[in-house]
């Protein structure tokens, strides 16, 4: 399983930016957004048993205000990523 994003490191959101998921396997996915207090921000997928494909979810249709915030993706209830998300 992999949480692909457009840059290696920090995510600057000029634009669009897409999260692109890829699952080798069925799995139960939550992909969150916080903010660094780590309060959750959105849920852009809440504990949804996804099959085994590819995955893109566009950012630009949430609203986030200007700031930093983690993305948090768990697969089967483990984490499995986080990475640092600039706005």
């Amino acid at each position: 399983n992999e949480l692909a994003l457009q840059n290696q490191s920090d995510i600057v959101i000029v634009g669009n930016t897409t999260i692109v998921l890829n699952l080798k396997q069925d799995a139960t996915i939550k992909l969150s957004i916080f903010d660094l207090s780590g309060i959750e921000q959105t849920s852009i997928i809440n504990n949804q048993q996804l099959t085994s494909d590819s995955y893109h979810f566009d950012l630009t249709s949430y609203n986030l205000a200007h700031g930093a915030y983690i993305i948090k993706l768990s697969i089967n209830n483990n984490t499995s990523k986080c990475v640092k998300l600039l706005k």
